[in-house]
């Protein structure tokens, strides 16, 4: 997932179905680089040192990303 949506800097918030995951062994840098407004579903605001394929989860107490789960 290398730089899927990277300088996405208008992009707020990605949708997703609540149990949506990457398959396995998926990797990747700056996939949510510069993506500056982005906020996952709990709140997790972007920061410029966490924007690897690691923050493509739903966002939820204990676990970190990007996602918004439906």
């Amino acid at each position: 997932m290398r730089q899927a949506f990277n300088g996405c800097t208008a992009l707020a918030s990605l949708l997703v179905d609540s149990i949506w995951a990457l398959a396995s062994g998926v990797s990747g840098t700056s996939t949510l680089y510069n993506c500056t407004s982005i906020v996952g579903g709990n709140g997790t605001v972007y920061s410029s040192s966490a924007t690897s394929y690691a923050r493509m989860v739903v966002d939820r107490a204990g676990q970190a990303g990007y996602l918004t789960g439906r």
